[in-house]
């Protein structure tokens, strides 16, 4: 046989090789090969696994994929709390007994407290020097251990750009640490901290967590309050020609260490009192001053929502003294006690 007839054998061999069947030792692909495709859970089987009860819960589902659902809403008197139906912290509003907090309280002059923190330990005072009128001072009161230690802030050069001599001018955050203040302009606010509970070393103030809240001339601020997490921020603004923007203002931010967005005008509900004191631990609860030196709460159910009056059309439920703070989950209250204004105006405890 020629060598091209053998060439033409051995190619024919190789080409019926390649076109015989697969042996069942190297089967074709199929289907069961493929990677298994992922079946989302259904929203109620979401909200389970990621123990959700109430509001919408924002995570990543079963397949890795971020989503968002509704998880329902609470019933009764309970309140949505981190995405968990609870009873509000403040619930109950019987605070019948009233005692003097004779540390903080000077019975021949005004006190008005301005910041507490939740557990009590740290007032911030502003007193009267004299008579009606006149300039405040002022105190922060650390209780370490037993003992209570009142300390004049009033020359602190830290805080000379805070408006600390006027009434309505100041918050404290729940570490005790940090003075918000408006500034001596009255447009912005600015805040200072200080290195630890009964220590005067206040920092210069900085105005970067507030920039989006400042004002021009004629509007000015007043009235800072913060709440127990840091995380809401409430003032009110006045003087703009048109009435319609003044009132109580309100601005969230999303973590402590951020800086505040712009803030919103709270609703109705909120506007026909004078302003706000402070909130529940849960942010459930809004404390306000009434125009008459009292004090009356409004509530929600969840962080989503308005604050209302939930006694409507009656009026809105209330509790002793003005400047009126909660403190911890609403086991106690302190605020102003003596009714007559200045001098007779002291620092009361209201407990239960």
């Amino acid at each position: 046989m020629s060598e091209s007839k053998l060439f033409l054998v051995a190619l024919a061999s190789a080409l019926a090789v390649a076109c015989e069947p697969v042996t069942p030792n190297h089967p074709p692909p199929d289907a069961s090969d493929a990677p298994a495709v992922c079946v989302a859970e259904t929203d109620p089987a979401f909200c389970t696994r990621l123990q959700a009860t109430c509001d919408s819960m924002s995570a990543l589902d079963n397949c890795g994929t971020m989503r968002t659902a509704s998880c329902g809403t609470c019933g009764g008197a309970n309140a949505c709390v981190a995405n968990a139906c609870k009873a509000p912290v403040c619930g109950n509003l019987g605070f019948p007994t009233q005692s003097i907090a004779t540390a903080v309280s000077d019975a021949t002059r005004q006190d008005a407290v301005t910041g507490v923190t939740p557990d009590g330990k740290t007032v911030l005072n502003q007193r009267r020097q004299g008579s009606c009128g006149t300039p405040f001072l002022l105190l922060i009161a650390d209780t370490i251990g037993v003992a209570t230690t009142v300390t004049d802030l009033s020359s602190n050069p830290s805080l000379a750009s805070l408006r600390i001599a006027n009434e309505g001018t100041l918050a404290l955050t729940s570490d005790g640490l940090t003075i918000i203040g408006v500034t001596t302009a009255g447009t912005g606010f600015a805040a200072s901290k200080r290195s630890a509970l009964g220590t005067s070393d206040f920092a210069q103030v900085s105005a970067s967590a507030f920039a989006a809240l400042g004002v021009t001339p004629p509007r000015s601020l007043g009235f800072p309050a913060i709440s127990s997490d840091s995380l809401a921020f409430y003032y009110t603004i006045s003087g703009d020609p048109d009435p319609t923007r003044n009132g109580i203002y309100e601005s969230v931010r999303a973590s402590a260490t951020a800086a505040f967005p712009a803030a919103t005008r709270m609703p109705d509900a909120v506007q026909a009192f004078a302003y706000v004191t402070a909130t529940s631990a849960d942010r459930m609860t809004i404390f306000l001053q009434t125009q008459s030196f009292g004090m009356v709460v409004l509530s929600r159910n969840s962080l989503a929502q308005p604050f209302a009056n939930p006694n409507a059309p009656n009026p809105p439920s209330t509790v002793p003294g003005f400047r009126t703070r909660p403190l911890g989950d609403c086991a106690a209250l302190v605020g102003s006690c003596t009714a007559g204004g200045c001098p007779g105006e002291e620092i009361c405890v209201f407990s239960r």
